[in-house]
């Protein structure tokens, strides 16, 4: 019983000279300051706009409502990626609609790709629906021919380079007209 008595007053103490080692950590920490924010290189602070994305046409294409819902996805991930828009469904500074004016699919070079080029077309406007200006923007992308997520298609490629293009001129277009 002594034995683990004294192994008990033991554990005791090595607890205590941790908590006391780490206490000095702290009080050295608290001394030095805050710590300082993570350096990454990016554009300046600017203030989010909100915006809303409204219906994506697609024209002639087969399958036109699932490849617009598609191409509308590809377009809010193009905003929240910027990091100068955030996207709501309501009560937003500008609305944007959009409408897949071309679009081509071929077999690439390498019989296990696919080669694809769009051209969109957005519209931007303000919450009483005066046209702020539209943008057009051409995106191309290769993938593989057998690919089952849309944003992993040659086309879903091609869609996400126009959008970020386009969005860069939206970011423009916006920042001048508030």
């Amino acid at each position: 019983m002594h034995n683990t008595l004294m192994a008990a007053i033991g554990g005791a103490m090595l607890l205590g000279a941790n908590a006391a080692a780490q206490a000095q950590d702290v009080s050295a920490a608290v001394a030095s300051g805050p710590p300082r924010p993570l350096m990454v290189a990016s554009r300046p602070e600017v203030a989010r706009q909100t915006v809303t994305v409204g219906a994506f046409h697609i024209g002639d294409a087969a399958n036109t409502a699932a490849l617009g819902d598609n191409m509308r996805a590809v377009l809010i991930d193009a905003l929240a990626r910027d990091g100068r828009f955030a996207v709501a469904q309501a009560n937003a500074s500008f609305r944007i609609d959009g409408e897949l004016t071309q679009h081509q699919t071929k077999p690439a070079s390498d019989a296990k790709l696919q080669d694809a080029s769009v051209e969109i077309s957005l519209r931007v406007s303000d919450p009483a629906g005066r046209t702020l200006t539209t943008v057009s923007a051409h995106g191309s992308g290769s993938a593989s021919a057998d690919v089952a997520p849309f944003r992993d298609t040659a086309m879903g490629k091609a869609s996400a380079e126009a959008f970020r293009q386009a969005v860069l001129k939206i970011a423009e277009t916006t920042t001048r007209a508030q």
